[in-house]
């Protein structure tokens, strides 16, 4: 009868009363991509510019991948900010982590972390390493990648990472006939700009929506570079010639009824927020209506209103001085309910 370390006889019997008592539990069933992921590490590579460990990101649903080549494993600190980075930043905050029970999963940091985005923490055993076997398939898939193009030359595998990434998401399932881009985008890209077939655009008719550019429009945005490129659509009342249309258009849009359009078309997706109004003008100059005066502060020796314009989303608010303000109504409103400043009960004006 052979004789067991007590350790040993400890760890087996620890071992075979989890497997008796049904302690591993299967992981939660992903419903959308990008909810459920998997993390781990690829190490031992050659050393290129302090580069010599990849970290693996896997999509449960999708089974997409990202690859991010590291100088050695990172911190529990430095992981949370990979994951912002490559996960939160482009596919929004998870249900489910998976992941070993490396030192970085397993930091108070890190489940802190996991608690915050509000992410359950998966973690598999030194027992039991197919937990998270979708991302040891991948890893497995990454080293065979890298031995076919750089066994050669072994110091360019950091430039081979991302084709290594983009050939395993265009690469398509035989189950789901479909490739991890196209179950999370819903299409599959062409690789090669040939492949791409050319897309008839038909011209419009009449009673068709079409979009209204905004290249020759006065309207008040932020920023001009990122003002909406078109108006909501607007229907066709007559086609004139195949590039003239007469348009449906508001009073407030003063310009010709003819314009550079773009086909509308109507979409499942949420709708978009509506579009500011076209701007006024007085004796040339843009105007805008004051909904509400919301707050004032002195700035030199006058004041500066924080202003609510009418037919604009709260992102619009701005700080403006009182000289710009030509109707006196809403500051006298706003210094009526708040309490004029001072010991003369003058209202605080233009000046």
């Amino acid at each position: 009868r052979p004789s067991f370390h007590p350790v040993v006889k400890w760890g087996l019997k620890h071992v075979s009363s989890s497997s008796a008592n049904g302690n591993a539990r299967p992981l939660p069933v992903p419903s959308h991509p990008w909810s459920h992921v998997g993390l781990n590490f690829v190490t031992g590579l050659p050393p290129v510019n302090n580069l010599n460990t990849v970290f693996t990101i896997t999509d449960r649903f999708s089974k997409a991948v990202h690859f991010i080549a590291l100088p050695g494993l990172p911190s529990a600190r430095r992981t949370a900010e990979l994951f912002l980075e490559n996960v939160v930043r482009l596919h929004g905050f998870p249900v489910d982590v998976v992941s070993d029970r490396g030192p970085q999963f397993m930091d108070r940091f890190w489940k802190a972390f996991c608690h915050l985005m509000g992410a359950s923490v998966s973690l598999s055993s030194g027992y039991h390493p197919q937990t998270n076997g979708q991302t040891e398939r991948v890893n497995q898939q990454l080293g065979r990648y890298l031995r076919c193009f750089v066994s050669a030359q072994p110091s360019q595998w950091p430039k081979y990472l991302l084709w290594a990434e983009l050939s395993h998401n265009l690469h398509t399932s035989s189950t789901t006939h479909m490739s991890p881009f196209e179950v999370c985008y819903g299409y599959q890209p062409p690789v090669f700009a040939h492949q791409e077939p050319e897309v008839v655009v038909p011209a419009a008719q009449s009673l068709d929506k079409v979009w209204v550019s905004t290249a020759d429009l006065c309207f008040r945005a932020g920023s001009k570079k990122l003002a909406p490129r078109f108006l909501w659509p607007y229907t066709v009342q007559k086609v004139i010639n195949p590039v003239s249309y007469r348009l449906r258009l508001p009073a407030s849009l003063c310009i010709h009824p003819t314009s550079q359009l773009k086909p509308y078309v109507d979409s499942l997706l949420p709708p978009l927020a509506p579009v500011p109004p076209p701007a006024r003008f007085l004796d040339g100059e843009t105007i805008y209506t004051v909904q509400r005066i919301l707050y004032a502060r002195r700035r030199g020796r006058g004041w500066q209103y924080l202003v609510d314009w009418a037919d604009y989303g709260p992102e619009e608010r701005s700080w403006e001085p009182a000289h710009s303000i030509q109707d006196p109504t809403p500051i006298s409103d706003f210094w009526d309910c708040r309490g004029r400043p001072g010991t003369s009960g003058a209202v605080p004006g233009r000046g």
